[in-house]
Protein backbone atom coordinates (compact mmCIF):
# COMPACT_ATOMS: atom_id res chain seq x y z
CA UNK A 1 0.00 0.00 0.00
CA UNK A 2 0.92 3.21 -0.32
CA UNK A 3 3.31 5.73 2.81
CA UNK A 4 -0.47 7.53 2.76
CA UNK A 5 -2.61 4.82 3.04
CA UNK A 6 0.17 2.98 6.01
CA UNK A 7 0.22 6.67 8.12
CA UNK A 8 -3.51 6.74 7.91
CA UNK A 9 -3.79 2.75 9.02
CA UNK A 10 -1.44 3.13 11.77
CA UNK A 11 -3.45 6.75 12.63
CA UNK A 12 -6.58 4.60 12.70
CA UNK A 13 -5.27 2.30 15.07
CA UNK A 14 -3.44 4.18 17.51
CA UNK A 15 -5.63 7.29 17.54
CA UNK A 16 -9.09 5.43 18.04
CA UNK A 17 -10.73 6.73 20.81
CA UNK A 18 -11.75 2.95 21.76
CA UNK A 19 -8.01 2.04 21.46
CA UNK A 20 -6.76 -0.35 24.26
CA UNK A 21 -4.90 0.68 27.05
CA UNK A 22 -2.01 -1.56 26.57
CA UNK A 23 0.01 -0.42 23.89
CA UNK A 24 0.10 -1.98 20.72
CA UNK A 25 3.15 -3.60 19.07
CA UNK A 26 2.78 -2.39 15.25
CA UNK A 27 5.11 -3.64 12.53
CA UNK A 28 5.06 -1.99 8.70
CA UNK A 29 6.93 -1.84 5.61
CA UNK A 30 7.63 1.49 4.58
CA UNK A 31 9.66 2.14 1.10
CA UNK A 32 9.48 6.31 1.21
CA UNK A 33 11.84 6.76 3.93
CA UNK A 34 10.53 10.94 3.97
CA UNK A 35 7.44 9.47 5.87
CA UNK A 36 9.54 7.60 8.77
CA UNK A 37 9.75 10.65 10.83
CA UNK A 38 5.66 11.18 10.60
CA UNK A 39 4.84 7.79 11.08
CA UNK A 40 6.81 7.47 14.40
CA UNK A 41 5.38 10.82 15.36
CA UNK A 42 2.12 9.09 15.53
CA UNK A 43 2.74 5.81 17.04
CA UNK A 44 6.01 6.43 18.65
CA UNK A 45 7.45 3.13 21.02
CA UNK A 46 4.23 1.22 19.34
CA UNK A 47 5.72 1.11 15.68
CA UNK A 48 8.83 -1.08 14.16
CA UNK A 49 9.60 -0.03 10.56
CA UNK A 50 11.16 -1.84 7.83
CA UNK A 51 12.27 0.09 5.21
CA UNK A 52 11.43 -2.42 2.41
CA UNK A 53 13.58 -0.96 -0.59
CA UNK A 54 16.41 -0.09 1.37
CA UNK A 55 16.75 -3.13 3.02
CA UNK A 56 16.77 -5.01 -0.28
CA UNK A 57 19.43 -2.81 -1.46
CA UNK A 58 21.63 -3.07 1.56
CA UNK A 59 21.42 -6.89 1.44
CA UNK A 60 21.78 -7.23 -2.67
CA UNK A 61 24.86 -5.23 -2.13
CA UNK A 62 26.28 -6.90 0.96
CA UNK A 63 25.43 -10.21 -0.80
CA UNK A 64 27.35 -8.87 -4.36
CA UNK A 65 30.37 -9.42 -3.17
CA UNK A 66 30.14 -12.51 -0.67
CA UNK A 67 28.48 -15.80 -2.51
CA UNK A 68 26.27 -17.36 0.17
CA UNK A 69 25.36 -14.86 2.28
CA UNK A 70 22.10 -14.40 1.08
CA UNK A 71 21.60 -17.71 2.37
CA UNK A 72 22.67 -16.73 5.13
CA UNK A 73 20.17 -13.80 5.63
CA UNK A 74 16.90 -16.90 4.70
CA UNK A 75 18.09 -18.92 7.01
CA UNK A 76 18.17 -16.49 10.01
CA UNK A 77 14.96 -15.04 9.10
CA UNK A 78 12.92 -18.08 7.60
CA UNK A 79 11.09 -20.33 10.57
CA UNK A 80 12.62 -23.78 8.91
CA UNK A 81 15.69 -23.47 11.26
CA UNK A 82 17.87 -21.70 13.89
CA UNK A 83 16.36 -17.92 14.78
CA UNK A 84 17.61 -15.32 16.79
CA UNK A 85 16.45 -15.49 20.04
CA UNK A 86 17.17 -13.69 23.69
CA UNK A 87 18.23 -15.07 26.94
CA UNK A 88 19.20 -13.71 30.54
CA UNK A 89 21.38 -16.56 32.06
CA UNK A 90 22.31 -15.16 36.04
CA UNK A 91 25.61 -17.39 35.66
CA UNK A 92 27.15 -14.90 33.15
CA UNK A 93 26.63 -11.71 35.18
CA UNK A 94 30.19 -10.60 35.88
CA UNK A 95 31.19 -12.27 32.72
CA UNK A 96 32.92 -11.49 29.60
CA UNK A 97 31.67 -11.87 26.12
CA UNK A 98 34.24 -14.14 25.35
CA UNK A 99 32.98 -16.35 28.76
CA UNK A 100 29.44 -16.17 27.00
CA UNK A 101 30.73 -16.87 23.29
CA UNK A 102 32.40 -20.52 24.45
CA UNK A 103 29.76 -20.69 27.33
CA UNK A 104 27.26 -22.71 24.72
CA UNK A 105 27.99 -26.08 22.87
CA UNK A 106 24.85 -25.44 20.90
CA UNK A 107 24.26 -22.13 20.34
CA UNK A 108 25.95 -18.95 18.95
CA UNK A 109 26.34 -16.03 20.95
CA UNK A 110 26.76 -12.87 18.80
CA UNK A 111 25.65 -10.25 20.85
CA UNK A 112 24.51 -8.40 24.27
CA UNK A 113 21.00 -6.94 24.69
CA UNK A 114 21.52 -4.50 27.28
CA UNK A 115 18.46 -3.82 30.30
CA UNK A 116 17.86 -0.28 28.86
CA UNK A 117 17.27 -2.61 25.38
CA UNK A 118 20.01 -1.59 23.26
CA UNK A 119 22.07 -4.19 21.46
CA UNK A 120 25.81 -4.51 21.25
CA UNK A 121 26.34 -7.04 18.00
CA UNK A 122 29.90 -8.68 18.25
CA UNK A 123 31.31 -6.38 21.32
CA UNK A 124 34.82 -6.51 22.61
CA UNK A 125 35.62 -9.63 24.16
CA UNK A 126 36.53 -7.92 27.40
CA UNK A 127 32.91 -6.10 27.41
CA UNK A 128 31.62 -7.14 31.07
CA UNK A 129 27.89 -8.31 31.45
CA UNK A 130 25.37 -7.04 33.84
CA UNK A 131 22.86 -8.62 35.74
CA UNK A 132 19.71 -7.79 33.43
CA UNK A 133 22.05 -8.10 30.53
CA UNK A 134 20.85 -11.13 27.70
CA UNK A 135 22.81 -12.87 25.51
CA UNK A 136 21.96 -12.57 21.84
CA UNK A 137 22.07 -15.99 20.48
CA UNK A 138 20.76 -18.31 17.50
CA UNK A 139 19.34 -21.01 18.31
CA UNK A 140 16.99 -24.24 17.75
CA UNK A 141 14.66 -22.56 19.91
CA UNK A 142 14.05 -20.34 22.54
CA UNK A 143 14.74 -22.91 25.21
CA UNK A 144 17.57 -24.47 24.23
CA UNK A 145 19.91 -21.67 24.91
CA UNK A 146 21.91 -24.10 27.57
CA UNK A 147 25.24 -23.47 29.10
CA UNK A 148 27.75 -26.34 28.21
CA UNK A 149 28.19 -28.79 30.64
CA UNK A 150 32.02 -28.51 30.26
CA UNK A 151 33.45 -26.23 32.23
CA UNK A 152 36.26 -25.05 30.23
CA UNK A 153 35.50 -25.07 26.27
CA UNK A 154 37.61 -27.13 24.01
CA UNK A 155 40.65 -25.17 22.30
CA UNK A 156 43.13 -26.40 20.71
CA UNK A 157 45.60 -23.81 20.58
CA UNK A 158 47.64 -25.64 18.33
CA UNK A 159 45.57 -25.12 15.24
CA UNK A 160 44.52 -21.70 15.99
CA UNK A 161 46.39 -19.52 12.86
CA UNK A 162 47.98 -16.31 13.66
CA UNK A 163 48.52 -15.56 10.18
CA UNK A 164 47.50 -11.67 9.00
CA UNK A 165 45.28 -11.80 5.82
CA UNK A 166 46.00 -9.91 3.31
CA UNK A 167 44.27 -6.62 2.08
CA UNK A 168 40.65 -6.43 0.00
CA UNK A 169 41.92 -5.88 -3.48
CA UNK A 170 40.19 -3.47 -6.07
CA UNK A 171 37.66 -5.87 -7.93
CA UNK A 172 35.51 -5.00 -10.79
CA UNK A 173 31.66 -5.47 -10.11
CA UNK A 174 29.16 -5.67 -13.69
CA UNK A 175 25.80 -4.23 -12.91
CA UNK A 176 23.04 -5.37 -15.12
CA UNK A 177 19.83 -3.26 -15.44
CA UNK A 178 18.45 -0.08 -13.82
CA UNK A 179 14.93 0.70 -11.85
CA UNK A 180 14.41 3.14 -9.22
CA UNK A 181 16.06 1.48 -6.26
CA UNK A 182 19.13 1.03 -8.44
CA UNK A 183 20.99 4.18 -7.18
CA UNK A 184 20.55 3.01 -2.89
CA UNK A 185 21.52 -0.37 -4.20
CA UNK A 186 24.59 1.23 -6.08
CA UNK A 187 25.14 3.85 -3.15
CA UNK A 188 25.16 0.64 -0.49
CA UNK A 189 27.67 -1.21 -2.76
CA UNK A 190 30.06 1.62 -2.74
CA UNK A 191 30.42 1.01 1.11
CA UNK A 192 31.94 -2.38 0.58
CA UNK A 193 33.80 -2.30 -2.58
CA UNK A 194 37.27 -2.09 -1.75
CA UNK A 195 39.42 1.50 -3.28
CA UNK A 196 40.28 1.16 -6.56
CA UNK A 197 37.84 -1.25 -7.47
CA UNK A 198 35.39 -0.11 -11.21
CA UNK A 199 31.89 -0.99 -11.18
CA UNK A 200 30.63 -1.22 -14.87
CA UNK A 201 26.97 -0.61 -15.52
CA UNK A 202 25.32 -2.21 -18.23
CA UNK A 203 21.44 -0.59 -18.73
CA UNK A 204 19.44 1.53 -21.52
CA UNK A 205 19.08 4.70 -19.31
CA UNK A 206 20.62 7.89 -21.25
CA UNK A 207 20.62 10.16 -17.17
CA UNK A 208 21.41 7.01 -15.47
CA UNK A 209 24.89 8.85 -14.49
CA UNK A 210 22.73 11.96 -13.43
CA UNK A 211 21.02 9.77 -11.37
CA UNK A 212 24.11 8.63 -9.45
CA UNK A 213 25.71 11.65 -9.63
CA UNK A 214 22.92 13.54 -7.75
CA UNK A 215 22.69 10.58 -4.52
CA UNK A 216 26.44 9.19 -4.42
CA UNK A 217 29.98 10.52 -3.93
CA UNK A 218 32.27 7.52 -5.33
CA UNK A 219 35.25 6.87 -2.73
CA UNK A 220 38.21 6.41 -5.63
CA UNK A 221 36.39 4.07 -7.54
CA UNK A 222 35.72 4.05 -11.50
CA UNK A 223 32.21 4.29 -12.90
CA UNK A 224 31.60 2.88 -16.52
CA UNK A 225 28.51 3.26 -18.07
CA UNK A 226 27.42 0.84 -21.08
CA UNK A 227 23.71 1.98 -22.79
CA UNK A 228 23.18 -1.55 -23.84
CA UNK A 229 19.94 -3.65 -23.40
CA UNK A 230 21.05 -6.48 -20.57
CA UNK A 231 18.14 -9.49 -22.38
CA UNK A 232 20.14 -8.89 -26.12
CA UNK A 233 23.15 -11.69 -26.14
CA UNK A 234 24.57 -10.09 -28.52
CA UNK A 235 25.68 -6.54 -26.59
CA UNK A 236 26.24 -8.63 -23.31
CA UNK A 237 29.39 -10.47 -25.72
CA UNK A 238 30.31 -7.18 -26.11
CA UNK A 239 31.57 -6.24 -22.54
CA UNK A 240 34.48 -7.05 -20.29
CA UNK A 241 33.60 -10.33 -19.10
CA UNK A 242 37.03 -12.09 -18.87
CA UNK A 243 38.10 -9.11 -16.41
CA UNK A 244 35.04 -9.32 -14.10
CA UNK A 245 34.95 -10.47 -10.62
CA UNK A 246 31.04 -10.31 -9.92
CA UNK A 247 27.69 -9.93 -11.93
CA UNK A 248 24.68 -8.57 -10.06
CA UNK A 249 21.36 -9.00 -12.40
CA UNK A 250 18.71 -6.37 -11.02
CA UNK A 251 15.26 -6.18 -12.08
CA UNK A 252 14.93 -4.20 -15.43
CA UNK A 253 12.45 -1.58 -14.73
CA UNK A 254 11.60 2.48 -14.80
CA UNK A 255 8.80 2.44 -12.55
CA UNK A 256 7.92 0.48 -9.13
CA UNK A 257 5.91 -2.44 -9.80
CA UNK A 258 2.31 -2.31 -8.39
CA UNK A 259 2.12 -5.86 -7.18
CA UNK A 260 0.28 -6.81 -10.66
CA UNK A 261 1.40 -10.61 -10.90
CA UNK A 262 1.55 -10.42 -15.09
CA UNK A 263 4.16 -7.14 -14.32
CA UNK A 264 6.14 -8.81 -12.02
CA UNK A 265 6.43 -12.13 -14.08
CA UNK A 266 7.23 -9.74 -16.74
CA UNK A 267 10.22 -8.42 -14.89
CA UNK A 268 11.69 -11.76 -13.46
CA UNK A 269 11.73 -13.25 -16.84
CA UNK A 270 13.95 -10.12 -18.17
CA UNK A 271 16.66 -11.14 -15.46
CA UNK A 272 15.82 -14.80 -16.74
CA UNK A 273 16.58 -13.68 -19.92
CA UNK A 274 19.87 -12.18 -19.04
CA UNK A 275 21.02 -14.55 -16.10
CA UNK A 276 20.58 -17.73 -18.53
CA UNK A 277 22.97 -15.21 -20.96
CA UNK A 278 25.93 -14.87 -18.19
CA UNK A 279 25.71 -18.21 -17.25
CA UNK A 280 26.40 -19.37 -20.35
CA UNK A 281 29.34 -16.48 -20.95
CA UNK A 282 30.87 -17.89 -18.04
CA UNK A 283 30.69 -21.75 -18.77
CA UNK A 284 32.02 -21.29 -22.13
CA UNK A 285 34.80 -18.36 -21.22
CA UNK A 286 35.77 -20.17 -18.04
CA UNK A 287 34.94 -17.10 -16.10
CA UNK A 288 35.49 -17.55 -12.18
CA UNK A 289 32.67 -14.84 -11.47
CA UNK A 290 29.73 -14.77 -8.94
CA UNK A 291 26.03 -13.79 -9.82
CA UNK A 292 23.74 -12.59 -7.89
CA UNK A 293 20.25 -11.43 -9.46
CA UNK A 294 17.59 -9.87 -7.47
CA UNK A 295 13.93 -12.15 -8.28
CA UNK A 296 10.64 -10.08 -7.25
CA UNK A 297 8.61 -12.96 -6.47
CA UNK A 298 9.70 -16.06 -4.64
CA UNK A 299 7.53 -18.62 -6.97
CA UNK A 300 9.63 -17.54 -10.12
CA UNK A 301 13.17 -18.37 -8.26
CA UNK A 302 12.50 -22.11 -8.05
CA UNK A 303 12.22 -22.04 -12.14
CA UNK A 304 15.84 -20.88 -12.45
CA UNK A 305 17.99 -21.78 -9.36
CA UNK A 306 18.33 -25.45 -9.84
CA UNK A 307 21.23 -26.27 -12.46
CA UNK A 308 23.39 -23.78 -11.16
CA UNK A 309 25.19 -22.51 -7.51
CA UNK A 310 24.47 -18.91 -7.78
CA UNK A 311 23.01 -16.41 -5.56
CA UNK A 312 19.73 -14.56 -4.98
CA UNK A 313 18.01 -12.13 -3.84
CA UNK A 314 14.30 -12.40 -3.33
CA UNK A 315 13.00 -8.88 -2.66
CA UNK A 316 9.01 -9.74 -1.03
CA UNK A 317 10.48 -12.97 0.53
CA UNK A 318 12.81 -10.98 2.69
CA UNK A 319 10.78 -8.09 3.48
CA UNK A 320 8.02 -10.76 4.64
CA UNK A 321 10.26 -12.60 6.96
CA UNK A 322 11.88 -9.42 8.09
CA UNK A 323 8.40 -8.16 9.19
CA UNK A 324 7.58 -11.78 10.53
CA UNK A 325 10.49 -12.02 12.75
CA UNK A 326 9.84 -8.31 14.28
CA UNK A 327 6.62 -9.33 14.90
CA UNK A 328 7.02 -11.80 16.91
CA UNK A 329 9.70 -9.89 19.18
CA UNK A 330 10.21 -6.55 18.91
CA UNK A 331 13.38 -6.45 20.47
CA UNK A 332 14.78 -7.86 16.98
CA UNK A 333 13.82 -4.67 15.23
CA UNK A 334 16.91 -2.92 16.40
CA UNK A 335 19.10 -6.57 16.09
CA UNK A 336 18.20 -7.00 12.21
CA UNK A 337 18.56 -2.93 11.28
CA UNK A 338 21.94 -3.16 12.88
CA UNK A 339 22.75 -6.16 11.15
CA UNK A 340 22.15 -4.85 7.87
CA UNK A 341 23.41 -1.29 8.42
CA UNK A 342 27.04 -0.50 6.81
CA UNK A 343 28.08 0.78 9.61
CA UNK A 344 29.25 -1.53 13.13
CA UNK A 345 29.07 -5.30 12.71
CA UNK A 346 27.92 -7.49 9.96
CA UNK A 347 28.36 -11.21 8.62
CA UNK A 348 30.73 -11.98 6.37
CA UNK A 349 32.30 -15.41 5.03
CA UNK A 350 36.06 -15.02 4.93
CA UNK A 351 38.30 -17.94 4.32
CA UNK A 352 39.05 -20.68 6.86
CA UNK A 353 42.43 -20.42 6.67
CA UNK A 354 42.28 -16.74 8.67
CA UNK A 355 41.59 -18.57 11.50
CA UNK A 356 42.77 -22.28 11.48
CA UNK A 357 45.56 -24.64 10.41
CA UNK A 358 43.53 -26.16 6.98
CA UNK A 359 43.15 -30.15 6.10
CA UNK A 360 42.83 -31.26 10.60
CA UNK A 361 40.01 -31.74 12.58
CA UNK A 362 38.80 -28.83 14.39
CA UNK A 363 36.18 -27.97 17.00
CA UNK A 364 33.85 -25.41 16.61
CA UNK A 365 35.01 -23.71 20.10
CA UNK A 366 38.60 -23.25 18.54
CA UNK A 367 37.13 -21.52 15.76
CA UNK A 368 35.37 -19.15 17.97
CA UNK A 369 38.10 -18.83 19.71
CA UNK A 370 40.45 -17.76 17.27
CA UNK A 371 37.66 -15.38 15.97
CA UNK A 372 37.40 -13.72 19.14
CA UNK A 373 41.45 -13.07 19.19
CA UNK A 374 40.17 -10.91 15.99
CA UNK A 375 37.85 -9.43 17.85
CA UNK A 376 35.01 -11.10 15.52
CA UNK A 377 32.32 -13.24 16.60
CA UNK A 378 31.78 -17.18 14.47
CA UNK A 379 28.54 -18.09 14.25
CA UNK A 380 28.83 -20.99 11.09
CA UNK A 381 30.75 -21.96 8.18
CA UNK A 382 30.66 -23.23 4.66
CA UNK A 383 31.94 -26.24 3.26
CA UNK A 384 32.62 -25.17 -0.75
CA UNK A 385 32.17 -29.07 -1.83
CA UNK A 386 28.86 -29.16 -0.48
CA UNK A 387 27.42 -26.01 -2.71
CA UNK A 388 26.28 -28.46 -5.49
CA UNK A 389 25.65 -31.82 -5.98
CA UNK A 390 28.76 -34.93 -6.48
CA UNK A 391 28.80 -34.13 -9.73
CA UNK A 392 28.36 -30.15 -9.75
CA UNK A 393 24.99 -30.39 -11.86
CA UNK A 394 22.33 -28.83 -9.22
CA UNK A 395 22.65 -26.64 -6.18
CA UNK A 396 22.72 -29.39 -3.10
CA UNK A 397 19.77 -28.17 -1.53
CA UNK A 398 19.64 -30.92 1.06
CA UNK A 399 23.29 -29.71 2.29
CA UNK A 400 21.80 -26.41 2.71
CA UNK A 401 24.42 -25.21 -0.07
CA UNK A 402 27.33 -26.19 1.98
CA UNK A 403 26.27 -23.67 5.03
CA UNK A 404 25.90 -24.55 8.78
CA UNK A 405 24.66 -21.71 10.74
CA UNK A 406 25.50 -22.32 14.56
CA UNK A 407 26.85 -25.91 14.65
CA UNK A 408 27.54 -27.77 17.51
CA UNK A 409 30.83 -26.37 19.11
CA UNK A 410 32.05 -30.26 19.75
CA UNK A 411 31.72 -31.37 16.78
CA UNK A 412 35.07 -32.05 14.83
CA UNK A 413 35.22 -30.52 11.02
CA UNK A 414 38.13 -30.45 8.71
CA UNK A 415 38.34 -27.30 6.87
CA UNK A 416 39.44 -26.60 3.02
CA UNK A 417 41.50 -23.62 1.53
CA UNK A 418 38.18 -23.23 -0.35
CA UNK A 419 35.88 -23.21 3.12
CA UNK A 420 34.85 -19.96 4.96
CA UNK A 421 33.72 -18.83 8.37
CA UNK A 422 30.85 -16.76 8.70
CA UNK A 423 31.54 -14.38 11.39
CA UNK A 424 30.48 -10.94 12.65
CA UNK A 425 33.02 -8.23 12.26
CA UNK A 426 33.58 -4.75 12.32
CA UNK A 427 35.50 -4.71 8.81
CA UNK A 428 35.93 -7.29 5.28
CA UNK A 429 39.63 -8.12 5.99
CA UNK A 430 40.15 -10.34 9.44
Amino acid sequence: ISGMATMKTILAITKNPNRRSEPYHIVTSINDPKIVGSSRLLAGDELEIVLGHELISRIAAQTSLQSGLSIVYTDLLDFAGDEIYFETEAKLAGKTYRDAVLSYDTSAVFGILTQEGIPFLNPPPNTVLENQDQVIAISRDDDTIILSSQAQPSVDEEIICSAVPEDSVPKRILVLGWNPNAPMFLKHLFDYTPFGSTIIIGADNEGLLTQIDELISPRELTIDHRQIDPTDRQQLDNLPFDSIHHVVILPNHESVPTGDRAIVDQIDAGTFVTLFNVRDIREKGDYPLTIVSEILDLENRSLIEASEADDFVVSDQLISLTLSQITGNKALGSVLNQLFESEGAEIYLKPAANYVNTDQAVNFFTISESALRRNETAIGYRIDSQRTTPLCTHNNKDMNYGLVLNPDKTIAVSFSAEDKIIVLAETRNS
